[in-house]
């Protein structure tokens, strides 16, 4: 079994279909799942651009979001908490490689996803740790802080 850090654009592929979603969906089975607190308000930003965009009514939006909310549950779900990730997100503003861009969200991500994979690594019996995205360019910064990396639109 693995830990699974699944950002926005990854974990909403298991509720919409789009690029990948088929191939996480099967990934995903019978692993732990974990993110940051950030991906449920981002979710809500998603669907409801897709419901204002119309390929979503505003009950499917909302039914979406409740199961991705419901689901939460089972999952491991970093909290947002200033004094564990904001020290880790000024160092890697400041220790990126030239070249490599990090948005500020993208850099939460990477600082929940540092956490959780302390949590990992610290277990009596660790357990694999990978960080999913369809970001390349959040990618690409996991890879330079280490991190194993799948992305689902290469699985189409």
């Amino acid at each position: 079994m693995s830990l699974l850090y699944l950002d926005t654009s990854a974990l909403i592929k298991l509720y919409l279909n789009e690029t990948g979603s088929s191939w996480l969906r099967t990934f995903v089975t019978g692993e732990q799942i974990t993110f940051s607190e950030l991906v449920l308000y981002e979710s809500a930003t998603v669907l409801r651009r897709h419901y204002l965009e119309g390929s979503l009514t505003r009950k499917q939006a909302s039914s979406l979001y409740a199961r991705l909310m419901r689901n939460s549950q089972a999952y491991q779900v970093v909290l947002l908490r200033i004094e564990r990730q904001l020290p880790r997100v000024m160092t890697m503003a400041f220790n990126l490689p030239l070249g490599l861009r990090l948005r500020a969200l993208d850099s939460i991500h990477l600082a929940a996803a540092q956490v959780s994979r302390e949590a990992a690594t610290n277990l009596a019996q660790p357990v694999p740790f990978i960080f999913v995205s369809s970001d390349r360019q959040l990618l690409q910064a996991a890879q330079v802080l280490g991190f194993a990396t799948e992305n689902p639109e290469s699985h189409p």
